[in-house]
């Protein structure tokens, strides 16, 4: 069974099944829009094993620095995991499980090619969520949440059109990168020293996305959303402009 660190690397959903949000409800598409005022809206969703509490902790600081540009909306995963002793982490909650016998059971889960068991239900349940609480601008997803954005951007729920993607600590969701080809904005944000999701895997993950349309950022720290000034104003003008680089040569 893989460890997934301590609690403050967890990004989390609602336990109530309700939507967790920072910002405004206006909207906008471009740089100008930004400018004016508007606010894109971006589908946040956590990594396995999260709550909404350790999301509204863990990302204070970032959606508090993009409040001016984006409101993040955080989706209750909807399956929820046996308690976990490790962390003291009740209410986990998955967008999938690897063992349909064992919940909590993460072997392999970067290098065996996977069944997503309750996949197709978390679709359906994200498919709901998205009627009602749409349009979102963009996605963002944290670990096994990365994996999850990766599936619907893959195969959209029906209605639903991310404009951009931004992948935190991700693996792809065919282990080896042999995936259907992603062709929205990425921005994909890989820790050096991440042992949860090593490199390799975040490599994996970004060489699924087209060459011309994909971003890299690299940050010293682990496997973690990285909330630095040099960060979150990556982040931001990415959002602010997907169809611009945000990231330096040298990053």
């Amino acid at each position: 069974i893989v460890p997934w660190g301590s609690p403050r690397h967890w990004l989390g959903s609602n336990g109530e099944g309700k939507a967790s949000g920072f910002g405004s409800e206006t909207r906008g598409d471009d740089e100008d829009g930004a400018r004016r005022g508007f606010k894109k809206r971006v589908l946040m969703l956590h990594g396995w094993a999260g709550n909404n509490v350790a999301t509204e902790r863990i990302t204070k600081r970032l959606r508090h620095r993009l409040r001016e540009v984006c409101e993040m909306i955080v989706p209750c995963a909807p399956i929820k995991l046996p308690p976990l002793e490790e962390g003291g982490r009740s209410n986990a909650r998955a967008w999938f499980l690897y063992n349909d016998k064992y919940p909590s059971d993460t072997t392999g889960f970067l290098e065996t090619k996977q069944a997503y068991y309750g996949w197709d239900d978390t679709k359906r349940y994200l498919q709901d969520f998205c009627d009602s609480n749409g349009p979102f601008d963009g996605i963002f997803g944290f670990s096994q949440g990365a994996v999850a954005a990766h599936l619907l951007l893959q195969d959209p729920p029906k209605g639903v059109r991310f404009k951009f993607a931004i992948l935190a600590a991700g693996f792809p969701a065919s282990p080896g990168g042999t995936c259907r080809e992603v062709s929205v904005p990425s921005l994909h944000i890989s820790g050096e020293t991440d042992t949860t999701v090593p490199s390799k895997y975040q490599d994996d993950l970004l060489g699924c996305f087209a060459s011309d349309n994909r971003n890299l950022y690299r940050h010293p720290k682990g496997h973690i959303v990285p909330q630095t000034a040099d960060a979150v104003s990556t982040i931001r003008r990415f959002i602010v402009s997907p169809h611009k680089s945000p990231v330096a040569p040298t990053k």
